[in-house]
């Protein structure tokens, strides 16, 4: 009896299809043990790849922190070295100036004397002088800044502390007996008392010219502004190897 060629296609075929089933289950099982075979060296490839991309932005991190770092330190080191080596500023001469002469101005005084109230003579004189404004450095504080090349001296306003008589003239003088001599002598039955006459007219004639110094705001003001440039110049003079020094004076009650 002859077999039935469709059951033997059928058998053929189921054969077939296992073989290939079988082929492609195996090669998947391959695939898949080269998988993992493979996979931890990927890992691994994949780490030290990030590891190195790390490594480099971490010394590049650090290399730029050193930079700053440095360069933050040697501007520091040159400023130290730049302030050590500036000359420090020099005010032990100013200290000894303890009246500086700032500025002079002439005047006049007067003095009335009746001899009503004297009983001794009607007497007017004149006094002419030099009066002299003088400025306390020894009195004075020094603010000081090396590191700037800078200085503020805070000054006492400068003062009237001299006052030269030049020239005393009799401008009347009435006793009913001698005129004045030279020297103020008056004899009017006591020469004591022309003398003492004298020498008090003179004292309040120096007092009235005095007077109109102080009183005088114009000469103040003068007196501040010479005391301003010749303590700046002493100071700089005192200071010849800092040319860039800078000098504030302030003026203090």
């Amino acid at each position: 009896m002859k077999p039935d060629k469709k059951n033997t296609s059928s058998y053929q075929n189921y054969s077939g299809g296992k073989i290939l089933t079988a082929l492609f289950v195996i090669s998947g099982g391959i695939l898949l043990l080269i998988n993992v075979l493979l996979f931890p060296k990927v890992i691994a490839k994949g780490a030290e790849a990030a590891g190195n991309a790390f490594g480099v932005a971490k010394v590049a991190e650090k290399a730029k922190v050193y930079d700053e770092y440095y360069e933050r330190h040697l501007a520091a080191a040159k400023e130290n070295y730049h302030v050590s080596n500036r000359t420090a500023i020099v005010i032990d001469k100013m200290r000894e100036c303890a009246q500086l002469e700032v500025l002079r101005v002439n005047a006049v005084g007067y003095s009335m004397e009746d001899q009503k109230d004297n009983r001794t003579a009607t007497s007017w004189i004149k006094v002419s002088g030099t009066g002299v404004f003088t400025a306390d450095l020894a009195a004075s504080e020094y603010l000081i800044d090396n590191e700037h090349q800078y200085i503020r001296i805070r000054v006492p306003k400068p003062e009237l502390t001299h006052f030269t008589i030049e020239n005393r003239e009799q401008l009347i003088y009435e006793d009913g007996t001698l005129e004045p001599i030279a020297g103020f002598s008056i004899f009017n039955g006591s020469s004591r008392e022309g003398t003492n006459l004298a020498q008090k007219q003179v004292s309040q004639a120096s007092l009235d010219a005095k007077a109109s110094i102080t009183s005088n705001q114009r000469f103040h003001q003068s007196a501040e502004k010479s005391a301003q440039i010749l303590i700046t110049n002493l100071v700089k003079e005192f200071n010849p190897d800092i040319p860039d020094l800078t000098v504030e004076v302030e003026f203090i009650d």
